[in-house]
């Protein structure tokens, strides 16, 4: 894909994302997820033990990006982040 996304999607993966941040109801997460964070992020460091240990979900699958930092979307390597993605989701699409 290399289209603009739409506003309203963007909103509403914001919006989800800070309903199910909240270690409280990461419990409750049971969907497929896959995380990405950067080896070198210092904003997030906590978001792979909150997903690895919290989440009931039977399909979740963390990343770490060694060398990358917090804005995966706007580094030098973002089309590796682009294809992780895309690989993810055609996987989960195509079962």
């Amino acid at each position: 894909y290399s289209g603009k996304v739409w506003t309203s999607t963007t909103w509403a993966l914001l919006s989800h994302m800070r309903k199910i941040s909240k270690q409280e109801r990461f419990s409750e997460f049971n969907l497929p997820f896959l995380c990405i964070q950067g080896g070198s992020d210092k904003i997030l460091n906590h978001l792979r033990i909150l997903t690895e240990q919290h989440s009931k979900s039977k399909d979740k699958e963390v990343v770490i990006v060694p060398d990358l930092w917090h804005a995966l979307w706007f580094d030098d390597h973002h089309d590796e982040v682009v294809e992780m993605v895309r690989t993810w989701i055609l996987d989960r699409v195509e079962k």
